[in-house]
């Protein structure tokens, strides 16, 4: 799997701190799949496997990427037939699941607002994010509607991480709205950050 970002430290702190909370792990931006599977990895190999969801729509559409500005981005629908077979051949090779959600942010947040569907022996709906990585859209007004969807999904001691901080605003817009919500701080990094839920 490529990695296709910086500081997967942060993002691999997050998902150990996380390990032992109940509910789903979450990356919005799959991209090449790096960030889903640092996730993964930590937490199978923390002994708390959990079940990960990646959204993402890929087919290279327009959308606001950074602040105020939008563009293609080149996120073709080749790169995301690469990405899943590298997803899916890691997943039959670890074990671990992943559910792939071709979907904008916002169409996932409609279809999904009262939880996902998980077959396993039984069927049951998940509505809790143990960790959730922010990678998609990188503009403040559009990442705080993601974090406002997720906010009261993640239960006490869950994470979420933000990346590509050094491209929008976020300490000056969104560091305190994210602290006011309940979460603290566990590390920041040039491009990345992470809250852990305290209250």
């Amino acid at each position: 799997m490529n990695t296709d970002s910086r500081e997967y430290d942060i993002l691999g702190e997050a998902a150990w701190v996380a390990r032992d909370v109940e509910g789903l792990t979450c990356e919005i931006g799959v991209r090449e799949g790096g960030g889903s599977q640092v996730i993964m990895d930590i937490t199978r190999r923390s002994g708390h496997p959990k079940i990960h969801i990646a959204i993402d729509p890929f087919g290279n559409i327009e959308y606001e990427h950074w602040e105020s500005r939008k563009e293609r981005i080149d996120y073709t629908n080749k790169m995301k037939n690469n990405m899943l077979k590298n997803l899916y051949t890691y997943c039959s090779q670890t074990g671990v699941e992943c559910l792939f959600f071709p979907l904008e942010d916002t169409e996932f947040f409609k279809r999904y607002a009262d939880g996902v569907p998980i077959y396993d022996q039984y069927k049951r709906i998940e509505n809790r994010y143990a960790l959730v990585f922010f990678d998609g859209p990188h503009t403040t007004e559009l990442v705080r509607t993601e974090f406002d969807f997720f906010k009261d999904k993640v239960p006490l001691g869950g994470t979420v991480v933000f990346d590509d901080i050094d491209q929008y605003p976020h300490m000056e817009m969104l560091d305190s709205y994210v602290r006011s919500a309940g979460f603290e701080p566990i590390r920041k990094g040039s491009c990345k950050i992470s809250y852990k839920k305290v209250e």
